[in-house]
Parts: structure tokens; sequence; C-alpha cells
């Protein structure tokens, strides 16, 4: 009791050495918060190794008094759910964290612990490496914490979300590709929609897809969000909920609510101008089954190689064209920017191109698919005269979504780019952010220059095939198989086990019933 006391007299202590935020200025203030981030991943850490710390030792006392009606992590969760005020379902989560940092993920655990990464990026990188086994982890980890962090002096540049995800699935394509197709096909077969009640006359929709299926479905319902004119009153995101229902009543467009009797989009529905409803980006080489680098699914991100071919399987494919300011560098360095470079409108070959070298929005941290964006001019084009403003080229339009497109364009924001065509923006306070590459070419290591020249593809491919001998090829395949039936093994002992304990239960349930108790009322003792 006395050291909890000291705890918090200590607690207290900190707290009054923090300075007043209201004494701060703008600049002083983000520091304070970026600071006080990094104190509260460093405190999650010690909360989490006290989770581990205490499960250990809890479960083993009810493992050593032989509780019969409940098992010791249930009991576990309850006695820390009432410590610290959180649910069962909330501290179930807490426990998993806690023992994947300390027994799979020790570089992340002390990325955290120095306040490199927050507990939401760790939990994104213990989700994202849940299904890898012993063999790989150590590597896995490794070598995703090397694209994650943010270098020195780059504190504000590390990765989060989808570009989190797509560096660590990049890592784990190269280290276990057949792992991730197992992977996939059992999240497939697992597919569901599900529908619950809520409260206030609701329900929650929830479900897994394919990642293809839901593109389909989230572009397919975008479409219909937008067969309405522009006075009709709903939010986006209601017109998009409205228009599963109107898939569910078999219509092709949504009825307008702007309540103008003339308006032509009331009554009668509109014809949508269709497009495609998934974009895959994937190399030539992949689709012809020559390596196994992955495809890239806008609003998805990483798929690997052979999901990225069934996809494309029925689709209809085109090549992807290089704009005429990237050909027109490539063939003359010192060239004049080409007549297209004039026009407001890009080209369709230059909007792929901008769309796939950016993968999603260019705004730190948002994680909107490029083909949901607008495309920006860096500089402003001058309509009157095209040649005096920002050009119309792959270096001069960036994709934004539609809301940090407004931002940047309320004035408050600059955006500059450096030598290397890092987009970097500068804040109304004047603090400067590098917004991370995340697009195909990026996550897969590709510059331009190989996409222009193919033979620098090819070379670059060729040379990744033969980093191992066809010996060490098989090897490694006698391994992942080993490793799957390890895998299967311990999910089957898994299902024993739980089948015991229901029979445990119900003979438990047994006893109760011939007692004359009810196995909804709380234990006799």
């Amino acid at each position: 009791m006395l050291a909890d006391l000291k705890i918090l007299g200590d607690l207290s202590h900190w707290r009054e050495s923090l300075p007043d935020p209201a004494t701060l200025s703008a600049i002083a203030v983000a520091n304070l918060l970026d600071d006080l981030h990094r104190l509260e991943a460093s405190f999650s850490e010690a909360k989490l190794a006290a989770v581990a710390q205490f499960t250990d030792q809890r479960t083993e006392d009810y493992h050593k008094i032989g509780v019969m009606t409940s098992d010791a992590v249930e009991l576990v969760e309850s006695e820390i759910g009432v410590a610290i005020t959180v649910s069962r379902t909330q501290a179930g989560g807490l426990i998993g964290l806690a023992m994947s940092l300390r027994d799979r993920l020790p570089r992340v655990r002390e990325a955290l612990k120095l306040g490199q990464l927050d507990t939401y990026r760790a939990r994104q990188i213990d989700s994202a490496t849940a299904n890898i086994g012993e063999d790989l982890i150590d590597t896995v980890e490794k070598e995703s914490l090397k694209k994650i962090l943010a270098g020195p002096g780059n504190k504000h540049h590390g990765l989060t979300g989808k570009r989190l995800t797509n560096a660590v699935g990049r890592v784990i394509n190269k280290l276990d590709p057949d792992g991730v197709r197992e992977r996939r096909e059992r999240k497939r077969d697992g597919r569901y929609v599900g529908i619950s009640p809520e409260d206030n006359g609701s329900v929650f929709l929830n479900g897994s897809l394919p990642a293809e299926d839901g593109r389909k479905l989230d572009s397919r319902l975008r479409e219909l969000a937008g067969t309405v004119c522009r006075k009709d009153g709903r939010t986006f995101d209601q017109r998009k909920a409205d228009g599963l229902m109107a898939l569910v009543d078999g219509q092709s467009a949504l009825r307008c609510l702007c309540g103008n009797p003339d308006c032509a989009h009331t009554g009668m529905p509109l014809a949508t101008a269709r497009k495609p409803l998934v974009h895959l980006i994937m190399l030539g080489s992949t689709l012809a089954g020559e390596d196994e680098e992955p495809g890239y699914l806008d609003g998805h991100g990483l798929v690997d190689a052979d999901h990225a071919r069934n996809i494309a399987k029925d689709a209809d494919l085109a090549p992807v064209q290089l704009p005429d300011d990237v050909t027109a560098e490539r063939a003359s360095p010192r060239s004049s920017p080409p007549e297209s470079a004039l026009r407001y409108r890009p080209s369709a070959a230059l909007d792929t191109w901008v769309r796939i070298l950016g993968g999603m929005c260019q705004w730190p941290h948002c994680d909107a698919p490029a083909w949901n964006c607008d495309l920006d001019h860096t500089t402003p084009f001058d309509h009157e005269n095209p040649g005096e403003g920002g050009p119309t080229t792959s270096g001069g339009l960036t994709p934004y979504c539609r809301n940090h497109h407004r931002i940047k364009h309320s004035g408050l924001w600059d955006e500059s780019r450096d030598d290397n065509g890092d987009i970097i923006l500068a804040s109304p306070i004047g603090l400067l952010y590098r917004t991370p590459a995340a697009g195909l070419l990026s996550v897969l290591g590709i510059t331009p220059d190989e996409v222009v020249d193919p033979k620098k593809s090819q070379n670059t491919a060729k040379s990744q095939r033969r980093r191992r001998t066809r010996q060490e090829d098989k090897a490694a395949k006698v391994r992942a198989e080993r490793n799957r039936q390890h895998t299967r093994r311990l999910r089957e002992n898994a299902e024993r086990t739980r089948a015991r304990a229901a029979r445990q239960r119900e003979r438990i349930a047994e006893n109760w019933e011939k007692f004359g108790w009810s196995p909804d009322d709380p234990p006799p003792f």
C-alpha cells in the first residue's frame, strides 16, 4: 500500500512539472503533444508488461487451485477488467497484445518503450504478423520495423495505417509466399455478412469479404451515391447507405430527395456512367507467372501474386501507358514540357500514372484510395496563361482526398517537392511533414526508370529470383510445409481442448441439475 502511495505521489509530482499549454506558443504546444504521445506509448509498454506478468502469475495460481467453472484466462480477464475499469473484451485484447509483445515481438515492444511506436501501430503490427510461424517471425519483425520506423530526425515520418500494413505485407510476401496464399484462402472460406440489432431502431452491419468483392461493393455504392442532384440534403455516407438498400430493392439509382418535382433525378432512375469497379495494378511478369511479385488493389493494398492473377483472370486488362512528360523526360532530360502539360485536364495515361505512383491520398497518414481522390496541381494551374502556372505532369499533380484537397486549398498549408519528388507539407504554424511513398512502385522498390526501361525491371526480377539455389528453394518449401502441418496440428489440439472444456461444462451442468441448481445461478460457494 505504501508503494502505491509512492507511485501516486511521483505521478502527481510529474504531472505538476508539465508546462501549462496556455503559456506556450503553437509550435511549443505541438512539440509538447508529440512528447506526451511518446511518453504515453512508453507508459503503455509498462502497462502491457505488467499485464503480461499479472497474467502469468494469476494463471499459475488458478491452475494450482483447479477452478472448474471458468478457465484461467477468463478469470484473469475479470481481475484486470475491474482493476483498470475496462470490459472483458478490452481486457482480453490487452492480454493478447501484452503476451504477443513479450513472446513474439520484442523489438516492437522496445520501440513502444522508446516512444518510436504508439499502441495503435503496435496493434497493427501484431495483427499483420499474427499467423507468422516461429521460424520467420524474428526476420519479419526486424525487416518490417526497418520500413515502419522513422529515421533519425524524422520523427513525424514513420508509417501507419495502410502504409504500415502494406510494408509488413511486402516483407511477409517475400519470406512466406505459400503461407500468404494459405491464410488468404482460409480467410476467404470464412467470409460472412452479419446483421445484429442496435439501440434506437437500428442494426449494425458487419462482415468479411474477399478484397476484390469489398472494393466492388464500395465502388458501386459510391456510384449510386452520385446519382442525385447537388441539392439533395443527405450526406455522402447517408447516400451510400441508401444505395445499399437501392441494390436490395433492385434499383439502378437513388431517388433524389431535393424536393423539386421537376428534378431530372426524381422518380425515374438515371443510367449510371459505368467505370471499372476495381483497379488492380500488377507487373506483366507477375501476370505471366514469371515471378511472384504482389499486385496492388486500389483501396485495399498489396495482394499476393496468385490472388492478383485470380482477379485478373476474368477482368478487362489494359497495359499502363507512360504519360507524355515521362517519355519526353526519358528521351531528352532537358526537353521542354509536352503540349499536354499546358492542358488543365490530365490525359487518361497521366491520370492512371499519378494514381499508381500515389497509391492513396498523399496527405500524411491518410488511407483514402487513389481512385477516390482528386488530382490537385501542386502549383495552381493558370487558365489564362497555362505556361505561367503549374504544369499538368506527373511531377505537378498530387492525389488528395476531397477533404484534404479542400484543406490544401485553404491557403494555410504549403506544398512543395524535394529533389527526389517527395511531397513536403508545411503546416500553418511552420512544421514540416514528409509524405511517405505508398504506391505500387515504392512498395515493390521499383523506380519509374525500371518501368520506362523494361530491361532494368527484368534484370531486377531475375536477380531477385536467383537469390536462392534450387536446393535452397526445395528446402524452404519443405520447411514451409512442415510449418503448415505443425500449425494444423496446433489448431486441431486447440479444438480438442475446447471440446474437452465443453464436455466438462456439460458435466458440471448435469451435476447442478442433479442437486437442483440452475446453470444460470451463481456457483453455490
